[in-house]
């Protein structure tokens, strides 16, 4: 392959005599940078980011139900063969069930496939004249299954029943007036729904038993840890209301939305004395009251928002969360008199690192607005926040505002505000990411068509989602180092690092040493490899 090549710089020493890696602990593409856009294929056939998108089988799979399931794939025998210590001649072609074995003692996972087959509905099911299954030998085994693209034909559903929900923590960690709707709505408005849930329970007789002391307990109070006993002279069974009785709570609670932040934020229920728990409802109704709520037909609940109309709803609905069980409307309406309700929309990046961020008020709260605006952080606490006044067009709804001089490549969390005479409202928390400095490229000359030329680096095509077309390299994904220099990642060198003044050196992560871009031939790079020191033409990437 040299044909004659020599060595570049003609005595170029390996980098123990000269150049070191920048960052010695720089991990592999799955253990540290990844590609914004994971679904991003390039144009030559579906190359794609670092990571490609892929994920362990026992890692994501779902039925088509949304249950977790096991993949079966449909594998020849040269797969079979090559995921096992069975020779071809040995091995038969059909579905496999990858099934993932965890040993108790060592805690070591290891691989097994199964025979699968598929009944008249589609339904994917183990072979019951499966013979042993097949244990999986191949070490790299995540790497196989990405260079060989497999794709799942059909999952075993599994019957995994829902775990018992953590016994629920009485602790109070707070206490509102709920005659008050803006007291609720100031401990909502950082949540999605609001969920009036009540059950009923059966009659006190069926709670109650008769003591040879002619007194009598209640189990109800007795399932909670603590005995209620009464005199019969004082009182007596005959006198007590025996009908079913009705409890309620409110539930406040989170969507859950991959694209949101994690605020870590918990659900909240408040009884009906106003006392705020924090924690899962399920837990709560099956401690407090040993009500299964996926199982008794007289638990209910109703889903209301937290916005101005939703609490106008609910206690238009259910009067006796307030303990007024028949409030005019002019009642309802005046006491849930309140802050403006706002609502923070899109971030949009602008020229020249600019952000505009969009708001909306979605209601008033009877009075006028006099002040919207955004309040920004790179923390999710908003720690250091920046304070910034929107600007609305007349009497608009809608209103935005900019930010500038922003760090690249970083996320920060935005909530809107608007004040009327009521006070201050603010929105959920969104958040957006900077993008990422350029900086790298040097100064470059635009050569049209998106192509660019820079001064140390060459021509390339470059994309959105840090992907460029490099006409010396091919496809290569760039990050910057934080510093002068890049981290390239390709499909067959993986990592490599240059800066202004090496390139075209490249150091080589994955094994520690140098390399040097001779020119593409043939379509190929070509490259002199230090620590072989032999030529060496990349082959094309992989289909």
């Amino acid at each position: 392959l040299d044909n004659g090549y020599q060595s570049p710089d003609n005595g170029y020493q390996s980098p123990d005599n000269g150049y070191q890696s920048p960052d010695n602990g720089y991990q592999s593409p799955d253990n540290g940078y990844q590609s914004h856009h994971n679904g991003y294929q390039s144009p030559d056939n579906g190359y794609q980011s670092p990571d490609n998108g892929y994920q362990s089988p026992d890692n994501g799979y779902q039925s088509p139900t949304g249950n977790m399931g096991i993949p079966v794939f449909n594998l020849t025998a040269l797969q079979v063969a090559s995921l096992s210590d069975k020779g071809v001649s040995s091995s038969s072609p059909g579905n496999y069930a990858v099934v993932f074995i965890t040993d108790p003692m060592s805690l070591t996972t290891s691989q097994e496939l199964e025979p699968a087959i598929s009944d008249v509905l589609g339904k994917w099911d183990f072979s019951p004249d499966a013979f042993d299954s097949i244990p999986v030998t191949l070490v790299n085994f995540d790497n196989y299954f990405i260079s060989q693209n497999f794709q799942p034909v059909g999952f075993i559903e599994q019957d995994i029943e829902n775990p018992s929900p953590e016994p629920f923590d009485f602790t109070e960690i707070d206490q509102i007036d709920l005659a008050d709707p803006r007291e609720l709505e100031a401990i909502a408005k950082d949540f999605d729904n609001i969920f009036f849930q009540h059950y009923t329970l059966p009659p006190h007789a069926s709670h109650h038993e008769e003591t040879d002391s002619n007194e009598f307990e209640s189990d109800l109070f007795e399932d909670a840890g603590t005995a209620s006993t009464i005199d019969a002279t004082e009182t007596s069974p005959d006198d007590l209301d025996l009908g079913p009785q009705i409890v309620w709570v409110i539930s406040i609670e989170n969507e859950q939305d991959d694209d949101s932040p994690d605020s870590g934020q918990s659900n909240l229920i408040i009884d009906m004395d106003g006392i705020v728990f924090s924690g899962d409802f399920d837990a709560y109704w099956k401690d407090a009251y040993g009500v299964n709520t996926d199982e008794e037909a007289d638990w209910k609940e109703s889903k209301y928002s937290t916005d101005l109309k939703g609490i106008e709803n609910l206690y238009s609905d259910h009067p006796e969360i307030s303990g007024n069980l028949f409030p005019s409307d002019e009642e309802i309406i005046d006491i849930i008199r309140h802050p403006p309700v706002v609502l923070a929309d899109k971030a949009e990046s602008l020229q020249d690192g600019l952000y505009l961020l969009h708001g909306e008020i979605l209601a008033t709260g009877d009075s006028p607005v006099s002040e919207v605006g955004f309040i920004l952080s790179n923390s999710i606490r908003f720690e250091t926040p920046i304070r910034s006044i929107g600007e609305r067009l007349g009497e608009s709804l809608t209103f935005s505002t900019t930010f500038s001089n922003l760090e690249p490549d970083t996320s920060f969390y935005y909530r809107a505000f608007a004040t009327n005479q009521n006070g201050e409202s603010q929105s959920s928390i969104k958040k957006f990411k900077t993008e990422a400095s350029d900086q790298w490229q040097g100064n470059t000359i635009d050569l049209g068509a998106g192509w660019k030329s820079s001064d140390w680096f060459g021509s390339f095509l470059p994309y959105s989602n840090d992907w460029i077309y490099h006409a010396g390299l091919g496809w290569a994904y760039v990050v910057p180092d934080g510093e002068n220099g890049i981290w390239i990642w390709t499909q067959y060198f993986h990592w490599q690092w240059t800066q202004p003044g090496t390139w075209p050196f490249l150091f080589r992560n994955e094994i520690g040493n140098w390399m040097y871009f001779v020119k593409r031939i043939n379509g190929e790079p070509v490259f002199f490899n230090y620590e072989e020191q032999s030529y060496q033409v990349t082959p094309p990437p992989s289909p």
